[in-house]
């Protein structure tokens, strides 16, 4: 009797483990392959795969709804089959990597030597990207984005949350939506799913920021199908999300202070930073900037209201990059200013730097966290941080945590346990990542016992390029393993350098935002109007002169032409000041892109005393031709002169209406 009750048992045992194997080993589905839904150039298209894996959205459940989760795949200039392939997974979260596919048609020198042994997957994870059904689509419209920036009240803000929510909890029941199906778990069984449909053996995960959570997801659910992982800005399973943005952007922003002071030439050309700061953010919150809808491209049908809360918010945005935080200083210094136009250029090229999938944001972040967006508590701040604390939240009533559950979204605190492993680990980040801080990589570098964390001097959330790292992670692809000598890249990272050298143009930074509100046929139209008149005079005029010259030779008594040299003069003054002038905006940027928000670099101010030079000539030539007209010259030299004059005098009246000129431009 008891025999065949311990058979039984085995049996049951076996069938527990085999089940649980099956399903931790993912199944075969369906892919739909179609064309790459972004541009791309007709040759790039042979080397790029587009689909769609259609999995359940709730596995092992009655649910019958599925979903389609976009993928594309670069073919690596190699024969073997798609065996162990680089998986890149997105940020945000809410956002999708198969939008960036097209970039890795042109890859760089380092990209070219991995296609060499292995392949690229890029990945939509559910709800993101091309991935379907996009939840509530609503969510993600401008309005709704930039609520804050709209001169609401908390009441009126709180009462349009309640509505979208509302509306959006409506759909998803008519559609049977399970919005408990978005966390980093289910994600990572869309992928499982997808290395079984494609053949795939083990997994290298690329991943960045939110995207770390996917890989840990993939690491705590199938460890044996990851053969490596390369995390930047790692987003820890053990984490208190209650307050971990201000605290992290406080360390950040005061690290980069203390840097600027530390700076002999940051120190000289903007002190006492601190106090410029909290005193131009109370006066905007007492004075704000009321920005029109034909002045910004955020909100095209409201005015949007900037006060000191978006500013700080503004300046968080910035400090997610070298570049960002090389400007900072000089950003404190024009709020300190009231530089209103500074401030609406900067809301014009940074304020839709993180615009996009609300709904998946929201959702995914409630089931992966488990105090995701409970109320900050202010025990334990440090002084900057308290005075930080009330321009860093947007007082809005309702909190995350309250809107999960309008959703019905069950927060799950499991996501919180931390992930053992010994699958190689090389885990990057940035000394001032002001919301994935080098102390959480530390915390879940103590768990992955192969790992090795290289925190950079001089890099953020966002990183410059590092050949020296490159070269690492491509050894890394290539071995599987951590090279020996990884820590030596940490001397190579490139330091802030504090853009001081700034002289302020309005113009430039007016011109910049006309171009990002794709407004450049303001600019266009009347500029190439002006250069070409300008090229007819610079070009004829001497060409004409050239065939006048040969019909003398020719023809000896022909007489001598008076040509307008005078007038040629000025237009090669013209054409020098617009190579110049392409040469400050490239030098400008190649050093920082963010000094086109004030103007350029100070040693290319001088190029503009050309154009006062030019405007003495046509001053001078204006009144000579009234005083003593030419002689010994045709109408079509006259002509030529004429159309060369007025391009000149357009040209020059352009740059003093574009306040591109003193003292206009200050």
């Amino acid at each position: 009797m008891i025999r065949p009750i311990l058979k039984l048992l085995s049996y049951f045992i076996f069938f527990l483990f085999f089940s649980s194997t099956i399903y931790a080993q993912g199944k075969e589905r369906e892919i739909i392959w179609s064309d790459y839904p972004y541009p791309i150039s007709e040759e790039s298209k042979e080397r790029l795969q587009f689909g769609h894996i259609v999995v359940p959205e709730t596995r092992n459940s009655e649910n019958p709804r599925k979903l389609k989760i976009a993928f594309c795949i670069i073919k690596g200039n190699h024969k073997n089959e798609l065996d162990n392939p680089i998986i890149f997974l997105p940020g945000g979260p809410g956002g999708g990597m198969t939008q960036a596919a097209a970039y890795y048609t042109s890859p760089t020198d380092q990209w070219k030597e991995r296609l060499k042994f292995t392949d690229i997957v890029f990945f939509d994870p559910r709800g993101c990207g091309k991935s379907e059904p996009d939840l509530c689509p609503a969510m993600d419209n401008p309005e709704i984005q930039y609520m804050g920036l709209m001169g609401k009240t908390e009441e009126e803000i709180n009462q349009e949350v309640v509505r979208i929510l509302q509306q959006c909890s409506d759909s998803l029941s008519k559609e049977n939506v399970d919005t408990n199906a978005y966390g980093s778990d289910e994600v990572a069984r869309d992928i499982e799913d997808l290395r079984i449909s494609l053949g795939v053996r083990q997994w290298n995960i690329q991943a960045a920021s939110y995207g770390t959570r996917y890989g840990q997801g993939l690491i705590r659910n199938f460890p044996e199908t990851v053969r490596s992982a390369l995390f930047s800005g790692l987003v820890p399973t053990v984490r208190n999300y209650k307050d971990d943005a201000l605290r992290s952007f406080s360390s950040s922003f005061q690290l980069i202070l203390k840097d600027c002071k530390e700076d002999p030439n940051c120190n000289s050309k903007y002190p006492n930073l601190e106090n410029q700061l909290f005193e131009g953010l109370e006066y905007y919150n007492k004075n704000p900037l009321v920005i029109a809808p034909e002045e910004q491209k955020l909100v095209k049908s409201n005015n949007i209201i900037i006060n000191g809360e978006v500013i700080a918010q503004g300046i968080f945005q910035l400090s997610y990059g070298p570049e960002g935080i090389e400007i900072i200083p000089k950003v404190i210094r024009a709020v300190a200013e009231k530089k209103d136009w500074v401030i609406k250029n900067f809301v014009n090229s940074i304020g839709d730097m993180f615009s996009g999938n609300s709904d998946m944001y929201l959702f995914i972040n409630a089931n992966d966290n488990p105090e995701y967006g409970e109320k900050m508590d202010m025990t334990g701040y440090d002084n900057f941080t308290k005075k930080l604390a009330p321009y860093f939240y947007s007082p809005i009533p309702l909190s995350e945590r309250e809107q999960a559950l309008y959703l019905d979204i069950e927060q799950d605190s499991l996501q919180e346990i931390p992930i053992a492993s010994d699958i190689p680990v090389i885990l990057q980040t940035g000394v001032y990542d002001p919301i994935t801080p080098p102390g959480n990589t530390f915390i879940t570098a103590a768990y992955l016992t192969n790992s090795i964390t290289l925190s950079f001097p001089g890099q953020s959330h966002w990183a410059r390029p590092n050949p020296c790292f490159s070269k690492l992670i491509t050894e890394f692809y290539r071995t599987g393993k951590i090279p020996a000598d990884a820590e030596a890249c940490l001397g190579e990272a490139i330091p802030i350098q504090f853009v001081t050298n700034i002289v302020y143009n309005k113009g430039i930074a007016e011109i910049g935002s006309k171009l990002l509100m794709e407004k450049g046929n303001q600019i266009y139209i009347p500029l190439g109007i002006s250069l070409v008149l300008v090229l007819i005079g610079f070009v004829g005029i001497p060409f004409y002169g050239l065939i006048n010259w040969l019909k003398r030779r020719k023809k000896k008594e022909l007489a001598k032409e008076k040509q307008p040299w005078f007038i040629w003069l000025m237009t090669a003054m013209i054409v020098t000041f617009g190579i110049l002038f392409y040469l400050a905006i490239t030098g400008s940027i190649d050093r920082n892109p963010y000094i086109l928000g004030f103007g350029i670099l100070s040693n290319w101010n001088w190029i503009f005393w050309l154009v006062y030079i030019i405007l003495g000539f046509l001053v001078y030539t204006f009144f000579k031709s009234r005083s003593a007209p030419e002689r010994n010259t045709t109408k079509f030299s006259k002509s030529l002169a004429y159309i060369s004059w007025g391009g000149s005098l357009i040209f020059v009246c352009l740059l003093f209406y574009w306040n591109l000129l003193w003292p206009l431009s200050s």
